[in-house]
C-alpha cells in the first residue's frame, strides 16, 4: 500500500463523522409545537424599573389553554400564568410585569427565561434574554424589611443646618376653633354723641274715616243779628266822621 492509499484511509473517519452528523436530527431546525413572539421592555434598565415581557403565541389550536412561565438568574418569578380570555376564548397573549427581585439586582446580566405550555403539555422554551441592570436604585418598599442598625447605617449622622429658606406663601384658613367660654360682663360705656337728624320719611296713607259726631245744640240766632246790625252802624257811623273831616 503505497502512501496516497494510506492518506485516503485517514480520510474515510472523517467524511463517515461528517455524513452521520448531517443526517443526526440535531442538524436540522427544531420543529416547535406552536410558534412564539416576544419583546422585553425596557431591554435593560435600572434595578426600580418595572420590566414588561409582551408574548404573544400563534397556535394551531385557537381555543387552547396556555400558560407562561418566567425565570430571573434561574429563580421562578412567574409561576403558570394563564392567558387572556375573552368571551370564553383563549387570546394567546400575555403582558407581564415585574420588578428584578432585591437580592438578584446586581450591576450586570441577568438572564430571562420564558416557558409556554398549552394544556396537552407541549413546551415552548427557547425565549432567552440577557437583561443587563445599569444602575442599583433600591425601591422604597425595600426599606420595609430593613432593621433599625441597617437604617442608622443608611441614615448616617445628621447633618450642619441648611440656611433659613424664603418664607411661603399664606397657606388656606383653618376650620373655626370651638367658642370659648363667655366673659364677664364689664362697666357700662359712656353716653355716645347725639346723631344726625335723620331724613322725614314719607307720607302716610290716609286713616280710616272717623264715626259720625253727635248733633249739636240748637241757639237762638236773634241776639247776633242785633250785634251784627250795632257793628255796621257803628262803622258807618265812624265812616262818616272821618269824610267830614277831610273835606
Amino acid at each position: 500500500m503505497n502512501s496516497l492509499d494510506k492518506s485516503v484511509l485517514k480520510f474515510i473517519p472523517l467524511v463517515l463523522l461528517l455524513t452521520v452528523s448531517l443526517s443526526s436530527p440535531l442538524a436540522h431546525a427544531v420543529d416547535y409545537p406552536f410558534d412564539v413572539t416576544y419583546e422585553v421592555c425596557p431591554p435593560d434598565g435600572r434595578s426600580d424599573e418595572e420590566i414588561l415581557i409582551m408574548l404573544r403565541v400563534s397556535h394551531p389550536n385557537p381555543g387552547e389553554a396556555l400558560s407562561a412561565y418566567v425565570k430571573w438568574d434561574g429563580r421562578s418569578i412567574i409561576r403558570r400564568e394563564s392567558d387572556v380570555v375573552v368571551n370564553k376564548v383563549h387570546q394567546h397573549w400575555w403582558d407581564l410585569t415585574f420588578y428584578p427581585p432585591k437580592d438578584l439586582c446586581a450591576k450586570g446580566t441577568h438572564p430571562i427565561e420564558i416557558r409556554i405550555e398549552d394544556s396537552s403539555g407541549n413546551v415552548v422554551k427557547w425565549m432567552y434574554w440577557s437583561y443587563h441592570i445599569t444602575d442599583v436604585t433600591p425601591r422604597l418598599d425595600w426599606f420595609d424589611d430593613l432593621t433599625d442598625e441597617e437604617l442608622e447605617r443608611i441614615r448616617g449622622s445628621p447633618g450642619p443646618q441648611g440656611e433659613t429658606g424664603e418664607t411661603g406663601a399664606p397657606g388656606p384658613g383653618g376650620a373655626q376653633g370651638i367658642p370659648g367660654e363667655e366673659g364677664e360682663i364689664g362697666p357700662p360705656g359712656s353716653v355716645g354723641p347725639q346723631g344726625y337728624n335723620g331724613i322725614d320719611g314719607l307720607v302716610g296713607p290716609i286713616g280710616p274715616a272717623g264715626s259720625q259726631g253727635e248733633p249739636g245744640v240748637s241757639v237762638d240766632p236773634m241776639p247776633t243779628y242785633i250785634g251784627v246790625i250795632i257793628a255796621i252802624v257803628a262803622l258807618i257811623g265812624v265812616a262818616v266822621i272821618m269824610w267830614e273831616r277831610r273835606q
